[in-house]
């Protein structure tokens, strides 16, 4: 990857079916009288989003500028539309600079960034009977979600560590998805780290690769 200077390692994992946070709901509902105090404070005042659109799976590719505390990423969402004429898909994507949006076979999207969404623009209409692929290239330094712990003049033995914490609706500020938990998706995270560090998912190891021109 150009965005690093030392070997890296690209290592690829297919996590599977992500419940946890239908769970957590769940056991909530259980046991009502338990505690009165919420585990997660309940966000837009309680109400499900409605959507336009049902997530099938998620391809998280990412690398890291570790002092700058950047994310370099390119997500592929994978959906189906609900109604019969999707014109346009919006995603939740906070402090977030895109740099390109397509179809997954490479077809530029136009697209608007907004204070805490991207809009794309289809160049058709889609119903409930497509399945749809759209891929955000992007950059960002995210203040929720995900996480550099990095070693400094005041604890420079600090171990080096990038890790996310997404859970209910932090997953936005460094991917671009649906960031509401009434939706259930697979996922898969394709990610580059320089030599030195491991990466750890939930899910299956795929493969690792070592890119040894860079």
């Amino acid at each position: 990857m150009k965005s690093f200077r030392s070997p890296l390692r690209r290592c690829h994992a297919q996590p599977e079916l992500m419940v946890a946070t239908r769970l957590l709901l769940f056991f909530s509902l259980c046991v009502p009288a338990a505690s009165a105090q919420e585990v997660f404070p309940v966000r837009d005042g309680g109400e499900a989003r409605d959507r336009s659109f049902d997530v099938l799976h998620y391809r998280i590719e990412v690398s890291f500028d570790e002092p700058k505390r950047m994310v370099l990423g390119k997500v592929t969402t994978t959906l189906v539309p609900f109604p019969a004429a999707l014109n346009s898909v919006e995603f939740d994507a906070e402090e977030m600079s895109i740099s390109r949006v397509s179809y997954a076979g490479g077809r530029p999207l136009a697209y608007e960034v907004k204070p805490k969404t991207v809009l794309i623009h289809l160049d058709r209409s889609f119903s409930y009977r497509d399945t749809v692929a759209i891929s955000i290239e992007y950059f960002c330094t995210p203040r929720k979600g995900l996480y550099f712990v990095l070693p400094d003049s005041g604890y420079p033995l600090t171990p080096t560590q990038i890790w996310s914490q997404g859970e209910d609706m932090d997953n936005h500020f460094w991917f671009p998805c649906y960031d509401f938990p009434n939706d259930r998706a697979t996922s898969e995270v394709l990610a580059t780290v320089r030599r030195g560090l491991t990466v750890l998912s939930n899910g299956t190891l795929l493969k690792v690769t070592e890119n040894t021109r860079n």
